[in-house]
Formats: structure tokens, C-alpha cells, sequence
């Protein structure tokens, strides 16, 4: 028996080695569960400016690494961070490529739940695997309500009635205690993720729960360029021949160059990029031709806000 547990936890390891594992919580129990198990995302799949990428990476490996670093020092170990930037532009997709590169799991937080409250919140960020990620993702959003020092509770963004309710609530001064209270738990890092972190209360921002903000921008020349290249690249190394005879031996590189080119740096985010290839996704060739239609659109329903 003793040898079938081995083998089978053996096996087990080797199945989740490659994958991300992804908890929610369990509000009947105040705890989390196994809600998925991802195949780990490539850190070079997340277009990203590299000295952004080391920046976060070398931050989330010093604080894994550095247990015993903060134990001298007299200094809890957890470590709050946030990434914002305009939707689209890569924040829960780096999330998961951060998780991969650093082999730990992902615990998915709701503020907006209609079950989280002071309560369950601080018994969920207690029970946090060690080590562990916890996202908060758009946290600006589950705040839209106006949530401040002098609120009651955080309203439900999934409830459509704006009435009182007599069930226990969330509140900020709940959210701080849970965050960085005396009885907090250590050894994870805390991501969270805005669109506009400038609507967010300081008392939530400040160093001590979000030590650090990393920017994440629209998609740059070198993310677009980078980003054609990689969804077109060929299975070896040879040059693309496109079949259009006007247009044959052009290499990849030079249709990428004439993509980014295309696009204002910061005009595009990296997801509407993506979606844009995807329709040409057998013809690198019409993916350039038709990027003036994208612009057009994007900017015509920009000025129309």
C-alpha cells in the first residue's frame, strides 16, 4: 500500500510539474479549492518590455526566496503588488506566466462575490497556500461603488439592487486588517490588477500593502513587431514566402516591421492586436493590408465616446 501511495503521488507530481493550479474559495467551508489546473505559460509568450518582465520577476523570486531574509529583519513576509494599465494589455495573462515560471499556484479573489465579507475574507487570506500568488483582478472595479474610510460594506457588483441589506457586507476596513492586520498570514504575494488605480482609496495603495506598481501599456512598436513575428513564425527558421507573386521572398521580419509601423506606439492594446491577426491567421500578408481598417475603426469609436 505503502508503495501505490508513493507511486501514485510520484505520478501526481509529474502531471501538476507542467501546470498552474487554480484555487477559489469554498465559501461553505471559508477555505479554497481546486477549481482548475493550467499548462503553464511560456515567459516569452507574455510580449512584454524585458526590463519590466526581469523588474517583476526579480521582485517575486527575492520575496520567494527570502523567507529567512525577513525572519532576521523583523519583517512579515508578504509582499503586495500591483499591475495597471489599460485593459487588454497583458495584466492576468503575466499573472499566469509569473505562477509558471515560479512554480506556484494562483488564488483567485472576488471582492465582488455576494458571499465575501469582513469574515470570510480575512479566513480566506489566512488559509493561503504557502507559497502562493493571490489575485485580486480589477480591483478598481469591485471599488466603483464609491467604497471609502467612512463606508459600511462593499456594495455586490453582481447585485442589481442598490438597497441596504441586513447580510454581513465587505468593507475597506475590513480588506486593510485581512491585507497587513497583526494576525496576517505570510508567504504569499498579493497581485492586484487595475484599469485605474487612481480611483482607488490610499489607504488600500499604500506601501505596506502594495509595495510596488508596475505600468502595463498599450502595445509598443517592439510588442506589435514582436508579436507578429511570433504568431507567424514558421515551423524552422526559413524565410516566409508569401504567394502573391509581387510580393514574394519578403521576409517575416520586414512584414512585422511594416505592421508595428502601422500603429501609433500605445494606440493598440496587445489584445485587439491579437484578435486582429487571428482573423488572418493563414496570411500574414492580408494582416498587414487590413491593418488601416482596425485604426479606422479603433479611432472612429474612440472620438464617439
Amino acid at each position: 500500500l505503502e508503495a501505490l501511495l508513493l507511486e501514485a503521488k510520484t505520478l501526481y507530481k509529474l502531471h501538476v510539474q507542467d501546470r498552474v493550479t487554480m484555487f477559489t474559495p469554498d465559501f461553505r467551508l471559508n477555505d479554497w479549492r481546486v477549481s482548475a489546473s493550467q499548462p503553464n505559460r511560456t515567459w516569452d509568450s507574455v510580449i512584454l518590455d524585458e526590463n519590466v518582465k526581469k523588474s517583476i520577476l526579480t521582485d517575486a523570486t527575492n520575496f520567494f526566496e527570502g523567507e529567512e531574509w525577513y525572519r532576521e529583519r523583523g519583517i512579515p513576509w508578504r509582499r503586495g503588488i500591483m499591475f495597471h494599465g489599460a485593459p487588454g494589455s497583458g495584466k492576468s495573462s503575466f499573472v499566469h506566466a509569473l505562477a509558471s515560471k515560479l512554480c506556484v499556484p494562483i488564488c483567485i479573489v472576488s471582492l465582488g462575490d455576494p458571499d465575501m465579507n469582513d469574515s470570510t475574507f480575512k479566513e480566506l487570506m489566512s488559509r493561503l497556500p504557502t507559497p502562493s500568488l493571490a489575485l485580486i483582478e480589477d480591483i478598481d472595479i469591485s471599488f466603483r461603488n464609491g467604497l471609502n474610510r467612512e463606508d459600511t460594506g462593499l456594495r455586490s457588483t453582481y447585485s442589481s439592487s442598490s438597497l441596504p441589506s441586513s447580510k454581513p457586507q465587505l468593507t475597506l476596513a475590513g480588506i486593510l486588517n485581512a491585507l497587513d492586520g497583526v494576525n496576517c498570514h505570510e508567504g504569499h504575494m498579493l497581485i492586484a490588477t487595475s484599469n485605474k488605480p487612481d480611483s482607488l482609496d490610499t489607504a488600500l495603495t499604500r506601501a505596506g500593502r502594495i509595495d510596488a506598481k508596475f505600468k502595463f501599456h498599450a502595445a509598443s512598436h517592439y510588442q506589435a513587431s514582436t508579436l507578429f513575428n511570433r504568431f507567424y513564425k514558421p515551423d524552422c527558421d526559413q524565410l516566409v514566402h508569401l504567394e502573391d507573386a509581387a510580393h514574394e521572398n519578403i521576409e517575416l521580419g520586414d512584414l512585422a516591421t511594416r505592421f508595428a509601423d502601422s500603429i501609433a506606439s500605445h494606440e493598440m492594446s496587445m489584445a485587439e492586436l491579437q484578435g486582429h491577426l487571428m482573423c488572418f491567421r493563414s496570411s500574414a500578408h492580408d494582416a498587414v493590408l487590413n491593418i488601416s481598417s482596425l485604426l479606422e475603426n479603433k479611432r472612429t469609436n474612440t472620438s464617439g465616446e
